[in-house]
């Protein structure tokens, strides 16, 4: 073989292997895609996964982000994370179990949004909810969860009268049919749920309750990827003090908490009896003041 043959052989093969390498330095992330066709709440956790990734690249360098596309109902999330299989990050709400099993982020990355439910209910029992004015007086209607859901052993503590589902789907199509009074929902998970279901003419928002239930969202890790962990740490911290996540929160839910009025409905304050002792509450920071911005 000409010397000139054996040079660009030797390019090639160095090249080959430094691609090797470099991508086997990424840092592979593995996560769920969503809860079912129709669910459209990842489209928020995306966007700020993708930039904590981003942020971080110049501390941990290149990363590839894998969407597993099976649906996967969230207990067995949080034990395919234990175990190290298929998964190795998930975006949830919190619990005692999943912080005890699982390197948890302690950044509430949708600014605890979700600690203020609307309702969705049927139309046709809306008079059930006129006179509602206290939690002892909305414990009185029946709620539709699905057993799956932290919600789920939120309100079953504090004595609320529930309906199971067992589908994300499904629990839509048992209010149309009065299974029970109504679901609450997240101010970014409701009005796009509605919009997605327009064939369920008797499904509205309630427009006078709201609930509050303190709900951080966090990104969970598997132990087996430490590294993965301090990543997402350092990227999220890192979108803090820069107003990145703020800018994206904004961009995703500024007209929609404009559009719930939460200052001019009724505030239920349900609680939370299973929130984690090391939620940073006080760290104003982390947290959308959202009644005060109303005002």
């Amino acid at each position: 073989m000409l010397p000139y043959q054996l040079f660009i052989k030797f390019l090639y093969l160095t090249c080959f292997w430094l691609g090797a390498f470099s991508a086997g330095a990424a840092d592979i992330v593995n996560i769920v895609k969503g809860q079912s066709a129709f669910d459209t709440r990842n489209k928020y956790t995306d966007a700020v996964l993708r930039s904590t990734l981003e942020q971080s690249t110049d501390k941990y360098g290149p990363y590839v982000l894998n969407y597993v596309k099976e649906v996967i109902p969230t207990p067995r999330i949080s034990q395919f994370l234990a175990d190290d299989h298929l998964l190795n990050v998930a975006i949830a709400l919190t619990n005692k179990e999943w912080e005890r099993d699982l390197i948890t982020i302690r950044i509430p990355i949708r600014k605890g949004l979700l600690n203020y439910r609307l309702l969705l209910i049927n139309r046709k029992n809306s008079d059930k909810f006129k006179n509602i004015k206290t939690v002892e007086d909305l414990k009185k209607l029946s709620v539709g969860l699905r057993k799956t859901w932290v919600t789920h052993g939120v309100m079953s503590d504090l004595g609320f009268s529930i309906v199971d589902a067992f589908a994300y789907d499904a629990i839509f199509s048992m209010l149309q049919k009065q299974r029970f009074d109504y679901i609450p929902r997240g101010i970014y998970e409701i009005y796009d749920e509605l919009e997605a279901r327009k064939e369920l003419t008797d499904l509205m928002i309630e427009p006078n309750l709201a609930l509050h239930i303190p709900a951080p969202i966090y990104m969970f890790v598997s132990p087996a990827h430490p590294r993965i962990a301090k990543r997402l740490e350092y990227g999220l911290n890192k979108m803090v003090v820069t107003g990145r996540l703020n800018q994206i929160f904004d961009d995703f839910y500024g007209d929609l908490i404009k559009r719930a009025q939460l200052h001019k409905r009724l505030i239920l304050e349900v609680g939370n009896q299973q929130l984690p002792e090391k939620t940073p509450i006080h760290d104003k920071s982390l947290w959308i003041d959202i009644l005060n911005q109303q005002k």
